[in-house]
């Protein structure tokens, strides 16, 4: 029996397919993995899940009535409707859940029911115990908005465990989540696996149950329909999406009560979840197909063979420059403009310094040896500015100094932050104030220079850093010493809520083409930094300093780090830089297709809006 199985970019497609060619090649199939191409003999057939999404066009085979389609969609999504649209043109069709396998014969598909079971590809033969392994809480997926609202809303859980969140990136041609050995090695790892419904709460992700079982790892979902034979609280925990994280700490804090539900849902998968019986079954499907095809086989031949329209969705037009919005940002970096040249004239009138000075040195700073500074600049925010220092004060496991610029601010900004600093003499604190407002370019720059230690952190005055996060960080810098920056998942929070995350994604030069994806609250090199110029001070790139300062570390061949944690909370306010830099960013694409050509050809035109985080 020959066997052609077509490859797939969808991660959970393309692990399914792994293991069933391996239990097939155990059962003597001749087996081939690659494109769906035409039959090489009449002995062949086809096995593929039909998969429909801008990154990954349904792999139709060639010859429909040649081939087996495997279904992993949930009744009651759009891709249900697509795999069952696809399946009916396929001669036989598979279903992993019962209630996709009836929702398909009632739509007239000749589809059977198809149980995942555990092979050997995803069973290691001697798991590590669960407290022994050295990540707490594992998530491992395609990206979808609503995947990354709750993972959003578990990010002060996942933020205090040893967490790794690899969310694939939403964005065409970006690498798929990690696969095969990397992603066995991910599973074997891990405590407790999450598994986040990509839509709406529907049936078990047996893909992801079974490795994690197989692996020795527990498995953790969102409330699932017909997990059996899988029971909850025995072999799986289930929670509301919000609570995930509570539920997986709450694991991580008895030990003993892990292990037994790891185990015990190992020896039922073990004894009651083999592979081998249902890859025999479609062994026998693909036989029962070939034979028929070599009946028509004559007949086929004067035929003409049709080709399948792969279903993908049409590319979206680049919306059309809205010279409103473009009119109200440039108003406001005209206000910007106006009120830092008054205030230079202000003060030049007065005979006073523009130049920055030291409003204050703790009695710690001297003695100091850090390894990390935290680089703060205020303006007219020293209310929040105060809770941003008190997380990072708060940061374990390493040494920091805390640098504040008060850029130019017309409130008691400056007042608040030197009574904090003043309330705790053990912190190494220095602020700097600046009477004219220079911009976040400028005192982000400035801060890098005065700054001693070998590693800045760059923290806004509204936003938050999590505990165990600049240790991470550092971290990943000193095991690839030629990292320019490290960065990880933020939380992203809107009036006191959740909304989303910031810097999801892993360092890939070539998704910058299509807009920022990395906030600047990261971990910089800062001799690195500096050598390259820093962050750019050009009032046209107002918002998009960082942006600006990764296409540059794209532009010369260098990299970053990303760690796939949580590392920090972003607040946003409708007066923020970023919602600013956000309203039109057609001045800053010309200045930034000038600078950095090997990025320009696929940077937004100047005629569209970024799709910048």
């Amino acid at each position: 029996m020959r066997l052609r199985i077509a490859e797939s970019s969808n991660d959970r497609a393309a692990e399914l397919l792994s293991a069933v060619a391996d239990e097939a090649v155990a059962a003597g199939a001749e087996v081939t993995i690659g494109p769906s191409t035409a039959p090489q003999s009449a002995e062949e057939v086809c096995l593929f899940v039909p998969v429909a999404a801008d990154a990954d066009p349904v792999n139709i085979p060639s010859e429909p009535m040649r081939s087996v389609a495997i279904c992993i969609a949930h009744p009651g999504t759009s891709a249900f409707d697509v795999s069952t649209r696809v399946a009916g043109s396929a001669a036989r069709a598979v279903d992993l859940t019962t209630a996709g396998t009836l929702e398909q014969r009632r739509r007239g598909v000749r589809a059977e029911r198809f149980r995942l079971g555990l092979g050997e590809r995803w069973r290691i033969p001697q798991p590590s115990l669960p407290a022994d392994r050295r990540c707490d809480i594992l998530f491992v997926g395609q990206h979808s908005p609503r995947r990354e609202r709750v993972i959003a809303a578990n990010a002060s859980g996942l933020a205090a465990s040893r967490s790794a969140i690899h969310l694939g990136s939403p964005h065409s041609g970006s690498p798929a989540p990690p696969r095969d050995a990397a992603r066995a090695a991910l599973f074997a790892d891990a405590a407790v696996v999450l598994d986040i419904h990509p839509f709406r709460p529907h049936g078990i992700d047996w893909t992801l149950a079974l490795q994690a079982i197989g692996a020795g790892a527990l498995p953790l979902f969102e409330h699932v329909l017909d997990p059996s034979p899988l029971v909850p609280r025995e072999h799986m925990m289930v929670a509301n999406g919000d609570q995930l994280a509570t539920i997986a700490r709450g694991l991580l804090n008895d030990p003993e009560r892990l292990r037994e539900m790891s185990q015990g849902a190992r020896r039922l998968a073990c004894e009651e979840l083999p592979m081998r019986p249902s890859v025999e079954r479609l062994l026998t499907m693909a036989e029962e197909i070939a034979r028929g095809a070599r009946r028509r086989r004559r007949r086929a031949r004067g035929q003409s063979r049709k080709a399948a329209t792969p279903v993908v969705s049409a590319p979206e037009e680049p919306p059309a420059l809205n010279e409103d919005l473009r009119a109200r940002k440039l108003a406001a970096l005209d206000v910007i403009a106006r009120r830092r040249l008054a205030r230079e004239r202000d003060l030049g009138e007065r005979n006073r310094s523009l130049a920055m000075h030291r409003a204050h040195e703790s009695p710690a700073w001297a003695l100091a040896q850090p390894n990390v500074a935290v680089c703060v600049p205020v303006h007219d925010d020293g209310s929040t500015a105060v809770r941003a220092l008190e997380s990072a004060i708060g940061c374990a496991g390493v040494d920091i100094e805390l640098l504040v610029l008060d850029d130019g601010s017309a409130d008691d900004s400056l007042d608040r932050v030197v009574t904090w600093l003043e309330r705790r003499p053990h912190v190494a604190g220095s602020v700097i104030a600046s009477p004219v407002n220079r911009g976040l370019g400028a005192a982000r720059n400035a801060m890098l220079a005065m700054a001693r230690a070998p590693y800045a952190f760059m923290l806004d005055a509204d936003n938050l850093v999590f505990p165990k996060a600049l240790r991470r960080l550092v971290d990943a810098l000193e095991k690839d010493p030629q990292a320019v920056f490290a960065y990880g998942l933020l939380e992203r929070r809107r009036g006191g809520r959740s909304v989303g995350l910031l810097s999801a994604g892993p360092w890939e030069p070539a998704r910058l083409r299509s807009g920022n994806y990395i906030d600047a609250m990261a971990l910089l090199r800062r001799e690195a930094v500096l050598e390259i110029g820093g962050f750019a001070e050009s009032l046209a790139l107002y918002g998009l300093e960082d942006f600006d300062l990764w296409c540059r570390v794209a532009e010369l061949g260098l990299h970053a780090q990303h760690v796939p944690t949580f590392v920090g909370r972003y607040h946003e306010r409708p007066d923020s830089m970023l919602s600013l830099a956000s309203i039109d960013v057609s001045d800053a694409v010309r200045e930034l297709r000038e600078r950095y050509p090997r990025l320009a050809p696929d940077i937004p035109p100047s005629g569209g809006r970024s799709n910048a985080a």
